[in-house]
């Protein structure tokens, strides 16, 4: 029978070192995606240009994080889920805080489920309302109600 491992006071302290180093890092990404979503749908249009050229040091971007905001503005906010990709920054920052501060980790499942549940739904409502922007909804939410939209006349019976 093997002997069972002791947890000492140090194992305890380096768990504890490690769940706020985490944590303090999913606040800053948390920050930086939140600062590059917003500064993105003032930018987006001036920026659009320069997501091919990532590594080229010549072409400067708009974006207050500059090309790499750019990049991931666009991949969040137009090929993503537009406006309600602000909930998935919420949703690190979040977790960041309950693993900083050390709080109770119980329901943190169930708030990233519903959490990503409200980006989707968010992001078609937004689609029916705006529909000649897709900045807005992002490309799910534009394309859903583009689908849903052609297929009314599909699946409708002809008179």
């Amino acid at each position: 029978m093997a002997k069972k491992k002791e947890i000492t006071e140090t194992d305890l302290i380096k768990k504890r070192q490690r769940k706020v180093l985490l944590g303090a890092g999913l606040l800053l990404i948390s920050i930086l995606l939140t600062i590059s979503f917003i500064s993105y749908f003032f930018t987006w249009q001036a920026d659009f240009s320069t997501l091919g050229s990532l590594s080229d040091k010549a072409v400067t971007s708009k974006n207050l994080l500059n090309k790499l905001g750019a990049y991931v503005g666009h991949l969040f906010i137009y090929k993503g889920v537009g406006f309600s990709s602000i909930l998935f920054a919420y949703l690190i920052g979040i977790t960041g805080l309950k693993l900083f501060l050390q709080w109770s980790t119980q329901k943190l499942l169930a708030t990233w489920a519903w959490g990503l549940a409200h980006m989707l739904w968010l992001s078609i409502a937004i689609g029916y309302f705006f529909r000649d922007t897709p900045i807005f909804s992002g490309i799910v939410g534009f394309e859903i109600r583009v689908i849903s939209f052609f297929g009314i006349f599909i699946l409708s019976p002809v008179c």
